[in-house]
Formats: C-alpha cells, structure tokens, sequence
C-alpha cells in the first residue's frame, strides 16, 4: 500500500513536472555518489524504479565516483559541469554551502510540503547551515557499546545486566582483563579510544560540548571535557599505554575486537554486518553508550551519515527534476528498500521503525532506539579542520602520553578558535 502511495504520487508529481516544461524532452540528469558492492545494486535498483515512473519525462544517471564526491564536486562547480543531485556526507553541508557548492533548498521543501520533519532531528538539523536547509537526509548511522556476551560470562558478570557507568565499566573491564605470564596483553576489557567513539563522544557523555550555542566558541577544554579525557588516559595507563594496546591488537588480522579478545568496544550500526559476515552475531549484545554516573538514566549517542543536495549552478527544469529525484528516494519506499538491504539506517523515521528494516538484525532495535538521543557535529564553515583538532590531534597527543590533559585540551581548543574565527569571517565575507 505504502509503495502504491508513493508511485502514485511520483506520477502525479511528474506530470507536473512535465506540464511545467511543455513536455518538449526528457530531462537527463547525474546523481553523483552511487556506493559500491551490494550497496551498488540496491542503489542502481530504486535508480531504474524511478526512470521507470518518469519514462518520457526525467531519466537519473547514476554515477560512481571512485574518488570520492566530496573531493571531486569543488572543481565540477568551478567547471560549470556539476551533477543535478551530489550524495555528500551531511558532516561537510556547512563547509560546502559556505563554499557555494550546494544550494539551498527551503523554497523546495515549502513548495511541495515536504516531510523534511519526518526525519529524526539529528539528521535533518546538520543539514541547516545560517537558518537554511542545503540537503535532505538520505541515511543515518549511530554508534552503541558492544559487548562480548562469551567473556563477560567467562568474567562473572550478567549478560542482561551491562554496564551503564564509566565507573561500571571499569570494574567489568577489570574483570576481563587478562595478562600472559611475560606481561603482555592476551585479553582487554575496554579501550574507550578503540572503535567508532573518539573523545568528542566521551565529551559529550560527560555533558560537555565542542562549541557553545552559537558555534562561534570553542568550548572542548570545559572540565567535562577534561574529565572525559583524563578517564580515556587513566584506561589507557592501565594496559601500559598505546604501544602496548597496538602490539596486542597487531595480532589480529581482523581487528583485535573481532579477534574476540575484547570485553567491551564503542562502534556503529554498521558493524553489524561485519558480525553478520563472520557468523559472529550470536556472539555479540549490544547496550546504551556508559555515560558518568548520574548521568545514566538519559541515553546518548551520535551519527553521521549522508544527504543528497542539489549542487550550485543547478537551475530551471533541472533543477525540478533533481528534487524530483531527491524526494522519491528519501520517500518511505525507497528508504524501506535501501536500509533493509544493505543495513543503512533510514534517516526517515517510518522506515526506521518499519517491520522491513527492524527485522533484518535482532540488534539493530538498540541503534534505531538510540535515534531519538542522538547527537551531531556542529555545522560550521570549518566542519573537517575542527574534526583534525578534536579527533586526530587529541588522541595523537592522549597516545604520546607527554602532556597532561588539561593542556591537550587548552592548546587544541586555543588552535581550533584560530580556525573557526577565520571560517566564519570568510563564510561572511570579513576576510
């Protein structure tokens, strides 16, 4: 029913679409972002689905880009030879709309009374960059605690009962930790600097934030997030620092978590289908992100993922068809389709919740729980550099070991003004 919905809608939608341009040609138009492997075929599936509703009218192209969208869009504007629609990572909408690679969309989604609030707010919120709208939301992710249910059985500790705490997580990890008789690691309990967490989700654990309200002041060397960092150094010191972890983990090909020596590892919804490939599933629960005690009660969590926006110098009938495009497939159905074939959460909330997607995985219901907690990276005109200071340059110097935290923290955060200042006098024409 919901796709017989959907059809006719797109069928009305194009034949207003075709009265609009006097039905003179079809309009053939590039989406730039086609991902590969079994992602492909879905994604060349809904493609050819659309082209077949639009026949005579709009005809989509899509198109791989092995090196990437994001890198190669910048010169196709310049060129005047952008695609009519550019998967790009929602994390750099606020960079590319303060370059003028996209363009915004508002007027769209008024038009034709989109349901851009049916996406879940995290996702559609890093789509606004200066009050405007620059994508629609096309898929989502979040991250959770996995556990290993063998070790923490092994350990003495309730399966159905895992940690919330920081605190409870260092005494489960204790409980797991296992050393060889020449003092080298043989098994971890948790690492919080492994997997898909990184210290601005500890930051943000611990009630801290990156930016202040306005995001135009850093705000990472708070004491939540010295907390969070002295508590990533104190676990560090407990397995003899990074070289000792990375010696550990050098002896699994595949990682060291799925080399199931691990307790505990923060990671993404994704992850699941690397278990699901290596019979691991059964293997594995999965549990809310372990927040400072007293904070526990109140779930948290952050995701990433992409949009499809219209690029710069995209104008008139191709435009429409772009947005036509754009919305057939954030649409219930092709989100449907997308997410429950290849494991990518739908960013539209009815097929996140729909019977089609939630039983792919008996744990995929803690990450689209998690959804409603779910928190993001500002979007501001300097997205990535601010993500190579709170991310690569903090965990460099945590792993070197050679200043205490509270200076990693100010000296980060002291650069990371320099940049943002200066991003935002570019994105308003000060500089």
């Amino acid at each position: 029913m919901r796709k017989a919905v959907t059809i006719m809608l797109a069928l009305l939608a194009g034949l207003l679409l075709l009265a609009g341009t006097g039905g003179a040609q079809v309009i053939e138009i590039d989406y730039w972002g086609v991902w590969g492997g079994v992602s492909r075929a879905v994604e060349m599936e809904i493609i050819e689905e659309f082209n077949r509703l639009y026949e005579g009218r709009i005809r989509v192209n899509g198109v791989e880009v092995p090196e990437g969208v994001d890198a190669k869009l910048p010169a196709a504007v310049a060129g005047g030879a952008p695609p009519a629609v550019a998967k790009v990572d929602r994390f750099r909408v606020g960079s590319f709309a303060s370059a003028g690679l996209i363009q915004p969309i508002d007027d769209l989604i008024a038009r034709d009374t989109y349901h851009f609030d049916e996406h879940y707010p995290a996702t559609r919120d890093e789509t606004i960059y200066n009050g405007r709208v620059y994508g629609i939301p096309w898929n989502t992710d979040d991250r959770a605690m996995y556990y290993h249910v063998g070790l923490f059985q092994e350990a003495g500790l309730d399966i159905n009962n895992p940690p919330r705490t920081w605190e409870e997580v260092d005494e489960a990890a204790r409980k797991i930790d296992r050393w060889e008789a020449d003092g080298r690691l043989r098994q971890v309990g948790f690492v919080p600097s492994w997997g898909n967490w990184y210290f601005v989700a500890w930051l943000w654990a611990a009630g801290g934030d990156l930016l202040d309200e306005s995001n135009r002041k850093v705000i990472w060397n708070s004491p939540e997030g010295v907390r969070a960092l002295q508590w990533m150094k104190d676990r560090l010191e407990i397995y003899g620092g990074i070289d000792e972890l990375n010696a550990f983990s050098a002896n699994f090909p595949s990682g060291a978590w799925l080399g199931e020596r691990v307790g505990m590892m923060m990671d993404g919804s994704w992850a699941l289908g690397t278990l699901k490939d290596l019979g691991l599933t059964q293997n594995f629960m999965v549990a809310n992100p372990p927040r400072p005690a007293g904070l526990e009660d109140t779930p948290m969590t952050w995701s990433g993922g992409f949009a499809l926006a219209i690029p710069t110098g995209i104008t008139g009938p191709e435009r429409d068809a772009a947005w036509e495009f754009i919305k057939f497939y954030t649409d219930h159905w092709a989100q449907t389709t997308f997410g429950s074939r290849t494991g990518q959460i739908p960013s539209l909330r009815s097929a996140a919740t729909s019977v089609e997607f939630l039983s792919i995985d008996p744990l995929i219901h803690k990450f689209v729980e998690l959804m409603a907690y779910s928190r993001f990276r500002p979007v501001i005109p300097v997205g990535g550099e601010l993500w190579s200071l709170y991310v690569d340059e903090i965990h460099a110097l945590l792993h070197a070991g050679e200043m205490p935290v509270e200076q990693i923290l100010d000296e980060t955060a002291r650069q990371a003004q320099i940049i943002l200042d200066e991003g935002w006098a570019r994105a308003e024409g000060r500089l």
